[in-house]
């Protein structure tokens, strides 16, 4: 069967299995140096599904996330 998830449903998929808000995974994926991070990132992709991420930042959330980025960006096995 084909994968018909999108990296937003495959986001939202983990956000739940994890237990985290957008928010918190946005601010995780996007803090730098012990700043805080962008509490945006992840909702705003989750709402604009023409946004295309870039892969550096696909690599931040899945690393969030604990998945591969290929997995969060094509999905599969």
């Amino acid at each position: 069967m084909a994968d018909t998830m999108d990296i937003r449903d495959r986001i939202k998929e983990r956000l739940d299995a994890l237990g985290l808000s957008a928010t918190q995974a946005s601010k995780l994926a996007t803090q730098d140096k012990g700043k805080s991070g962008n509490p945006n990132l992840i909702g705003d992709l989750l709402r604009n599904p023409s946004q295309s991420p870039r892969w550096a930042t696909i690599e931040k959330i899945a690393q969030v996330l604990e998945t591969s980025p290929e997995w969060l960006a094509k999905g599969g096995a």
